[in-house]
């Protein structure tokens, strides 16, 4: 799973893990860094993104 952090680079106490909208990228996250600059974001792209094997339901049965 690819992910990306945004945000202070120091230590923080507080971290938001963020998960973008389904056809969005964790990149959209990334002014909202900047903005928070005392807080990290951990965003992730979902799995089915960037040709990754998607785990929905039904790829299991």
């Amino acid at each position: 799973m690819q992910y990306a952090i945004y945000g202070g680079t120091s230590v923080s106490k507080e971290a938001i893990i963020a998960l973008p909208p389904l056809g969005e990228r964790k990149e959209i996250f990334s002014s909202l860094g900047s903005v928070l600059s005392g807080h990290r974001i951990i965003s992730f792209d979902l799995p089915g993104h960037n040709g990754e094997v998607d785990m929905s339901l039904t790829n299991y049965l």
